[in-house]
Formats: structure tokens, C-alpha cells, sequence
């Protein structure tokens, strides 16, 4: 079963799309900010992140950069409602994977997770 870390500070979000994903056959872990989804990956790889951009305390940009140098080969998909366009730009090209906009609906955040994990075509 596919290990996805799940990142949002909203904990409404976190519920929904942890439940949802749950319920499609992956084993889902959340973490409330960049901070805890660093700490989390001390202690568990995954086959895949999802993650807020903005957070308190370590936002998604920076939680990525440590992330990416621990688990260099784990895609990461940044989730913003923001416009910060050239920063996750920027993170694209230093390998983050994807970025979706907020309101993400689930059937697109569940086509992104089957790509990255190769459970559909491209």
C-alpha cells in the first residue's frame, strides 16, 4: 500500500483528504506544518508528499528544502491558494514534482497521486 504524507495546517483538510485517500487504498499519515512533516520524515519515508505552502512555524517551501534533502527521490506536490506562482516555480525546478491550487477538488489530487505513482497513464 503506497505511504503518502499529507500536509495542511487546516485540520478540516487534513481530515478529508487523509479519509478520502484512505479510502482509495493508501495508507495516509498528516502532519499540521513543515516543521512536524520534517520531523515525521526523520522517522518514515514515503512514497509520496502532499503539502500546504503556507503554514506556521516552517512553511511548505522551506519543509520542502529539508525534505528534498533527506528523501531526494520522494515527489512532493505543494498545494497553495496563494500567488506565489514563481516561488513554487522555482521549486518545480528543484524538483519538486507538482503544485495544485486551492480549492484542490479530489478527483484532481487523486490523478496527481496515480501519475506520481504510476497507478495511471501520464
Amino acid at each position: 500500500m503506497p505511504e503518502i504524507l499529507f500536509v495542511d495546517d487546516d485540520e478540516k483538510i487534513r481530515d478529508i483528504f487523509g479519509r478520502l485517500l484512505d479510502a482509495r487504498g493508501y495508507h495516509v499519515r498528516t502532519a499540521r506544518d513543515g516543521q512536524e512533516a520534517v520531523e515525521v520524515v526523520h522517522q518514515q519515508s514515503f512514497d509520496l508528499i502532499i503539502m500546504d505552502v503556507k503554514m506556521p512555524r516552517l512553511d511548505g517551501c522551506a519543509a520542502y528544502r529539508h525534505i528534498h534533502e533527506l528523501l531526494p527521490e520522494t515527489p512532493v506536490v505543494l498545494m497553495t491558494g496563494y500567488g506565489v506562482r514563481d516561488e513554487l516555480d522555482a521549486l518545480v525546478k528543484q524538483g519538486a514534482v507538482a503544485y495544485l491550487h486551492k480549492p484542490v477538488l479530489m478527483k484532481d489530487l487523486e490523478s496527481t497521486v496515480n501519475r506520481l505513482l504510476h497507478l495511471e497513464s501520464p
